[in-house]
């Protein structure tokens, strides 16, 4: 598999770790958005930008236009996008862990 990420997405996960490892449900969406999140296994930020637009629209939860465009406005706003992914050797929370040691 290949890994999508530059060194600004680098930089941009680590200035960001916090909010990427939000849990979805403390995010302000509407309702009918967390209602179509819960039902995927999209539990924080990170899972959310490591989607791409196909398994959000169109997978398990078939979130509709409105909640899509929603979500993609938020992850704007936070200066993230869909589809970011990690090399399988890096763990999120692990980096978190210690970067918040050091």
């Amino acid at each position: 598999k290949k890994f999508n990420l530059t060194d600004d997405d680098i930089k941009e996960i680590i200035d960001n770790i916090d909010l990427l490892c939000k849990p979805i449900e403390t995010i302000p969406f509407t309702l009918r958005t967390q209602r179509g999140l819960a039902k995927t296994r999209i539990k924080t930020v990170w899972d959310l930008v490591q989607c791409n637009r196909n398994k959000i629209r169109y997978g398990s939860a078939s979130i509709g236009m409105k909640s899509f465009q929603e979500i993609e406005q938020w992850l704007s706003e936070h200066n993230l996008k869909l589809g970011l992914t990690l090399p399988p050797n890096i763990n999120l929370m692990q980096l978190k862990q210690k970067l918040n040691k050091a």
